[in-house]
């Protein structure tokens, strides 16, 4: 393992979605990144929900602007839906250009190689529980597409992040899938993200180790293990527990590797 490769973290940020008003501009979003540069700051962070030039978040590149904030050079955004979810949307076809939402992996330390791995989604959604101004509801979500990004360290270890489908069993082959791609890239793995598998299976069904195992939704009174860092074999970390932050209905989960 890369010697500069210490601290690790994923983070569903919710769009950098406040707790307290719900709002999610520029100010928001760096009070909660500041909170957990505070608490832990990342070497590698990978990040889910993010948006890009959303009128809802301010318009800003959110993951540039965690890089900046990190002081990290190094870092990939891939948009899996161009529009705003839960609104008017459609799936990136790799073009397109505009406001979108999606994931990115950001490193502090140097990356040889970007891949990106696209993933098909759930030809159907499921009733989800929603949050309106009248309090949470059921609903129907349409599953959205869903991609994973992969960094080729120096040292040959692959990190990789991705956002499971919340559709029972098409996350199971969604991860098995990405499984399989990233052993084909290296030997020394790392995945991180939103799995949407709660009860520690994402580690069971990947065949990698689990190096956390708090509960992270919801944020301010975390019952669900959906968020996981896995790692391959011979790859070792002591999970780092977090407090709750005043953004993301995820709290964020880390581990110190070696």
């Amino acid at each position: 393992m890369s010697n500069n490769l210490r601290r690790i973290t994923s983070w569903n940020l919710l769009n950098g979605r406040s707790l307290i008003d719900g709002k999610a501009d520029a100010s928001t979003l760096k009070k909660g990144i500041d909170d957990l540069l505070g608490e832990f700051s990342p070497d590698i962070i990978g990040i889910q929900e993010v948006d890009f030039d959303q009128v809802r978040s301010g318009q800003i590149h959110q993951a540039e602007k965690i890089a900046e904030w990190m002081g990290a050079r190094e870092f990939r955004y891939h948009p899996t839906v161009l529009g705003t979810p839960g609104d008017i949307w459609s799936a990136h076809d790799g073009e397109s250009a505009g406001a979108s939402y999606g994931i990115a992996l950001i490193s502090k330390i140097p990356v040889r190689n970007w891949h990106i791995k696209g993933l098909k989604k759930a030809p159907f959604g499921i009733p989800l529980a929603v949050p309106t101004p009248r309090g949470m509801r059921m609903q129907y979500v349409p599953d959205e597409p869903r991609v994973a990004i992969a960094a080729e360290l120096e040292d040959g270890t692959i990190v990789s992040v991705t956002h499971l489908s919340f559709v029972p069993g098409f996350n199971v082959r969604q991860l098995r899938n990405i499984t399989r791609w990233l052993n084909s890239l290296g030997s020394r793995v790392i995945l991180l993200g939103d799995f949407n598998l709660p009860w520690g299976l994402a580690a069971k069904l990947s065949g990698l180790n689990s190096l956390t195992s708090a509960s992270s939704y919801p944020s301010w009174d975390p019952k669900v293990q959906f968020d996981y860092i896995l790692a391959s074999k011979g790859i070792e970390g002591r999970e780092f527990k977090h407090k709750q932050g005043s953004i993301s209905d995820h709290r964020p989960i880390s581990a110190v590797i070696g």
